[in-house]
């Protein structure tokens, strides 16, 4: 009797659990957890005027828009890189929140969006602050973003880092010049290996044509299309880097010995410059435009081009054609060229071979 009670209250006892269990699963799937808000400021690239970037342990840089362009204002001024303004704004106007990475303070310097690792960056409307971010590691394919003020870490889509994480000179516009060669119909040339003039009319297709000073020899064998070389050159000079403000010109040798190169457009406006001593490092040359104040380092390939001796514009004889072949199967591999040594190949193979090899020998290729 004992035994069937015993039985009786046990299956009582498990049923009551089993309602238990139903109820709590039914109560669960009725309730939705609340999920942190996740969003990021919408920005517009055309309402920006002051971009502010610092890295850690860096001055901060400062660009400001002035009328239709960008300016450097900190750490010092001078005139901005469209390209790297354009690409900041580019990255400001597409936040995307892609999760929630963090929210929780003990996680900001794993995900680099603490003091000590993130990239502060900072957008204005005139007095207005459209955006103050930290930027932090990239993980996945995206940032990690935190809000200033804001305590929970965004996990924002795609690598943003990289178009604000600049050296100083980044930020800086490196174009010396930026022409197309065709608007140019004259270029002069005075350096320690010579003095040359060119000039061509302004129609389309001109040729150069060397000027000569009273007394001057003509250029032996003077080919117009070198001249064509140097003018692509001098139209489409970029900074490697620029002079430090406090370099002495006994430093820079922009002084009266230095190279000069004068371009000559179309409308007859002209452009001066100045190339002077290589920089201590030896990868490039301290260069001045005239009437502007800053000193650019130019890189070595483009300076030392821009200083050509009379031999660099002379037509430069082709290669010799080598005398016709001795082999007696006509520059074809060994047990391909005579009667039977075709190693199986059929004649209309072997006749293509033997013209391509034929061809290359014209052409000044010798044997394979």
């Amino acid at each position: 009797m004992n035994k069937s009670r015993l039985l009786i209250a046990l299956a009582i006892l498990i049923g009551l659990g089993a309602a238990l269990v139903v109820t709590l699963r039914s109560r669960e799937s009725k309730t939705s957890l609340e999920k942190p808000t996740a969003s990021l400021p919408a920005i517009k690239k055309e309402d920006v005027t002051e971009l502010s970037v610092q890295r850690p342990n860096q001055a901060q840089v400062v660009l400001k828009k002035q009328g239709d362009k960008w300016a450097l204002t900190e750490p010092y001024s001078a005139e901005a890189s469209k390209d790297a303004v354009d690409d900041m704004l580019d990255k400001l106007a597409d936040l995307k929140v892609a999760g929630v990475a963090a929210t929780r303070k003990e996680n900001y310097e794993k995900l680099e969006v603490d003091a000590a690792h993130a990239l502060r960056v900072q957008a204005r409307a005139g007095d207005k602050v459209l955006a103050s971010l930290n930027l932090g590691a990239a993980r996945g394919g995206n940032t990690m973003i935190r809000v200033e003020g804001e305590e929970q870490v965004l996990s924002a889509k795609g690598s943003l880092r990289y178009a604000f994480d600049k050296d100083l000179k980044d930020f800086r516009k490196r174009e010396i010049t930026d022409l197309e060669a065709a608007q140019l119909t004259g270029l002069a040339l005075s350096s320690s290996k010579g003095t040359f003039k060119f000039e061509r009319p302004a129609s389309d297709g001109a040729v150069w044509s060397q000027v000569l000073a009273k007394g001057e020899k003509p250029i032996a064998k003077f080919d117009p299309e070198q001249v064509e070389t140097l003018a692509n050159t001098a139209a489409h000079l970029r900074a490697a880097d620029f002079a430090a403000s406090n370099e002495a010109e006994s430093t820079t040798g922009l002084g009266s010995d230095a190279t000069k190169v004068e371009l000559t457009k179309k409308d007859g406006s002209k452009i001066d410059l100045s190339i002077g001593k290589a920089h201590s490092a030896g990868e490039d040359y301290y260069t001045k435009l005239a009437g502007s104040e800053v000193v650019y380092r130019l890189p070595k390939f483009s300076a030392e081009r821009l200083m050509p001796d009379a031999k660099f514009f002379e037509k430069k004889d082709k290669p010799a054609t080598p005398p016709p072949s001795a082999d007696p199967h006509g520059g074809m591999p060994m047990g391909m060229g005579g009667p039977g040594g075709g190693g199986g190949l059929p004649p209309e193979v072997m006749k293509q071979l033997q013209q391509q090899m034929q061809a290359q020998q014209a052409q000044g290729g010798g044997h394979p």
